[in-house]
């Protein structure tokens, strides 16, 4: 009961039944499934892949970026001793 009351809140706010209605007749064309079919997919995935590791490593340079300040004002408080 409470599913069909959020899709109907959400139903008069978005009109996505025509999508919906036009997805469900679309028809998808058959195709050789070649070699060339699945270097599209593998591309798409190795993308993904470099995408999310240069997120994680612009995260550890911004780190170091955000830490330095504290390591060089550390650093020059050992020399002035």
């Amino acid at each position: 009961m409470r599913v069909a009351r959020v899709q109907a809140w959400l139903g008069e706010r978005v009109p996505i039944a025509p999508l919906i209605e036009a997805l469900r007749h679309k028809r998808v064309p058959q195709h050789r499934y070649s070699v060339w079919y699945y270097f599209g997919g593998i591309t798409l995935f190795l993308f993904v892949v470099q995408v999310v590791t240069g997120g994680l490593l612009l995260l550890g340079v911004l780190y170091d970026f955000w830490t330095l300040n504290s390591q060089i004002s550390e650093a020059n408080l050992d020399r002035s001793r």
